[in-house]
């Protein structure tokens, strides 16, 4: 029997890692990795699903866990919804610490994995806010500013991937409510 791919999520355990376990275990094996993993429910106890308690600005975690999945076979895709967000708008250093740097270290992480993907949850901060009847889309410039600033370094911090062939697809997500 042919293993089915492996994704690797991060953020796993947040209001839409959740839901895309619900949504790909099964055709997917998941490697689901968060800070906080669930410890009960049925997400904690599905079989195609390998918790791991990781914070992504923690090297030496990080660097083992690929090494172990680079071992076992790679992975095909990684979905990275891992970040820090908050409503204040205020400068924090973790914006800078584990959405810019954290996306680079599990970029290099993911080195020799044999990645078809790569998607990562940006955010709308790094847009301008257009006009009253106009629409944000893919060509909308960035904004100016702290929250714009940090968001386009974290976008950036995917260039590698892309020139080493991996498609690389960023959302700007607004806020998800349920």
């Amino acid at each position: 029997m042919e293993r089915p791919p492996r994704l690797v999520l991060t953020g796993a355990a947040g209001f839409l890692g959740k839901r895309l376990i619900e949504r790909l275990a099964g055709p997917w094996q998941i490697e689901a990795i968060d800070r906080e993993p669930p410890v009960a429910g049925m997400l904690a106890h599905r079989p195609e699903v390998r918790w791991h308690r990781i914070d992504i600005n923690d090297d030496t975690a990080v660097t083992s866990l690929f090494a172990a999945l680079r071992a076992d076979g790679g992975a095909t895709a990684v979905v990275h919804l891992a970040a820090h967000y908050d409503f204040t708008g205020e400068r924090h250093p973790d914006y800078q610490r584990t959405n810019v740097e954290g996306t680079r270290r599990l970029l290099d992480a993911c080195d020799g994995l044999g990645l078809e993907r790569f998607v990562f949850a940006s955010s709308l901060a790094a847009c301008e806010f257009p006009r009253a009847g106009r629409m944000l889309d893919e060509s909308s410039p960035p904004g100016s500013g702290f929250l714009p600033d940090v968001c386009v370094e974290w976008e950036a911090a995917a260039a590698p991937a892309r020139a080493a062939g991996i498609r690389v697809v960023h959302p700007r997500l607004g806020l998800v409510l349920a």
